[in-house]
């Protein structure tokens, strides 16, 4: 592998953790940590998602 492979990989992991991060925040703020309905969850952070950006 190429290391502007191995670059252009560590960026893509690199961005996933925070997307990961930002929607666990969002989890904890609205209240759905643990919860076993995910889509409800992520249905609800996208409703909210203005609110959670401010």
């Amino acid at each position: 592998m190429a290391e502007s492979e191995m670059i252009a990989m560590e960026i893509q992991v690199e961005f996933l953790r925070q997307c990961l991060m930002a929607m666990e925040d969002a989890m904890q703020r609205l209240g759905c940590i643990g919860t076993e309905h995910l889509e409800d969850c992520i249905r609800q952070i996208r409703k909210e998602g203005i609110k959670l950006r401010e």
